[in-house]
């Protein structure tokens, strides 16, 4: 089974694949920020690329979090995604409230629900092992969550 088919390195392999995206968006918004800007939802006038070119930066950090947190465990890389895909959710309200188009709402919407699925899945995947060894001395899988 492959990581990507739901094997136990799946959510490192997601996290990899989003740092990925997000390094190319990143790399996108400082290069071209008016470009960036149009995509993001929101235009840019004037001074305004330095901001865009922020997004950028911001992006390229989450993509190194994502991939730190990955090598490190399935718990850090819950705790980063989950709290990461509040960005996602503040650029969707942002768009929103700005009047900016439907598309890059749902761009950022989306943007935040593969993170926190990856934070979910990542958080779940860390709790195998303590199942695991709770079935294994006879205790309650069930209660295994709950440590």
């Amino acid at each position: 089974m492959t990581a990507l088919a739901g094997g136990p390195n799946a959510p490192a392999a997601a996290a990899l694949l989003l740092g990925t995206a997000l390094l190319g968006l990143g790399g996108l918004f400082l290069s071209r920020p008016r470009e960036a800007a149009h995509l993001f939802g929101l235009p840019v006038r004037g001074a305004g690329e330095d901001y865009v070119r922020a997004l950028g930066v911001r992006d390229l950090a989450l993509a190194g979090g994502l991939a730190v947190s990955a090598s490190a465990s399935p718990k850090a890389l819950a705790a980063v995604s989950g709290l990461a895909a509040m960005i996602p959710v503040a650029d969707a309200a942002l768009v929103r409230v700005r009047r900016g188009s439907a598309a890059a709402v749902m761009l950022h919407a989306s943007s935040a629900a593969a993170l926190a699925l990856l934070s979910v899945a990542a958080w779940r995947s860390g709790t195998r092992p303590e199942r695991a060894a709770r079935r294994a001395h006879g205790l309650d899988p069930a209660l295994a969550d709950l440590t």
